[in-house]
């Protein structure tokens, strides 16, 4: 309800505890939240540091977007976080908790991890349940109940589809890969210089700095090392540099890219 939309967000010491959850002394990962702003922190099992209404956003992002991965992921660059895999994968009762949701509040988000898990949504035009595409890039979908003439409609934003093409661009103003692209051009004034263990074709070529994830359109920012992604909403592995799919070893596909594979610059994205 409106309450739960602005209340402010709050550590539950008791159900930290039953949960096993010990107070961070660290500052929140994120925000920087410390004992001066008087606001508790949660030591997750990766080690980070996470008050209550930065888990709450974060977790909010993550239903915000659409892709497979139904377990939420640290989303610190592992060069930032002491966790292993197991450690920075985090069961949804223990976000619930550290975002100190009402019972209402998990209910709607139970039912939302259901409808990912199946990959279904209802159709806007006549409330069918309808599959998702499996290639996460398509966001144009048809329902296959209700007539042909109510038209296609976009995976992301429910909207009528208005684009050519099958996605991610729908057409719509308020649809997030239209969003994305926005982004992508006023965050990407910046650039780097590809770092000196980068093994790219175009050497002299300057590298955005922001790069969306090619399968669940995430925003990754460049921090530093090597030109391996890890995406943390997906999470989908690729190269910041050519964006082909990142697999380790020396032998390739003309898609997939690696630590000891040169591969070739790509501009700024542009979904269409």
């Amino acid at each position: 309800d409106e309450y739960d939309k602005i209340r402010p967000r709050k550590l539950n010491k008791k159900l930290l505890k039953d949960a096993g959850v010990p107070l961070s002394l660290k500052p929140d990962c994120i925000m920087g939240y410390s004992d001066v702003d008087g606001i508790l922190r949660a030591e997750m099992p990766c080690q980070c540091s996470f008050a209550a209404d930065t888990m709450y956003r974060y977790m909010k992002s993550l239903f915000e977007k659409d892709f497979k991965e139904v377990k939420p992921i640290c989303p610190m660059p592992k060069t930032q976080c002491k966790g292993n895999d197991n450690q920075r994968r985090w069961p949804w009762g223990l976000v619930f908790a550290i975002a100190d949701l009402s019972q209402k509040e998990i209910a709607k988000y139970n039912k939302a991890i259901e409808n990912r898990l199946s990959g279904s949504k209802n159709c806007p035009h006549c409330d069918a349940v309808t599959e998702r595409p499996k290639d996460l890039r398509i966001s144009r979908v048809r329902c296959t109940v209700c007539p042909s003439f109510k038209g296609d409609w976009c995976w992301n934003c429910e909207g009528k589809w208005k684009s050519g093409g099958l996605g991610p661009v729908c057409g719509n103003n308020d649809c997030m890969a239209a969003k994305i692209n926005e982004v992508l051009k006023i965050k990407n004034c910046g650039k780097i210089n590809a770092p000196q263990n980068w093994e790219i074709q175009n050497k002299g070529k300057d590298i955005p700095t922001t790069r969306a994830c090619p399968k669940c359109f995430t925003l990754l920012e460049y921090v530093q090392a090597c030109k391996h992604i890890y995406c943390i909403c997906c999470p989908h592995e690729f190269c910041f540099n050519c964006l082909g799919d990142w697999k380790s070893g020396s032998e390739f596909a003309s898609s997939q890219c690696g630590h000891h594979k040169i591969c070739d610059f790509r501009a700024i994205q542009n979904f269409k």
